[in-house]
């Protein structure tokens, strides 16, 4: 692999958890462009073959809003803000 897992939480800012849910959502966008492009699955709009990206950009809101806010409320008012 050409990056560990720190290297890439470190320079990617992500938590590790948004790294898995991003691969997954790639991998699910990935198998079905190749449906709707080869037209065994010609019924499936565009909207649907770009929902893995969506969901995976809502929960990884969600992710952070959550984490920010145990933050806030532990008091590391400063690194909830970042």
């Amino acid at each position: 692999m050409l990056f560990s897992l720190r290297e890439l939480v470190q320079w990617l800012g992500f938590a590790t958890f948004e790294i898995f849910l991003h691969g997954l959502a790639l991998l699910a966008f990935s198998v079905l462009l190749v449906l709707k492009v080869d037209g065994e699955a010609s019924a499936l709009s565009w909207w649907v073959v770009f929902v893995p990206f969506f969901a995976a950009d809502g929960l990884s809101t969600y992710f952070t809003a959550i984490v920010s806010v145990r933050l806030f409320q532990d008091g590391e008012k400063r690194l909830a803000v970042l």
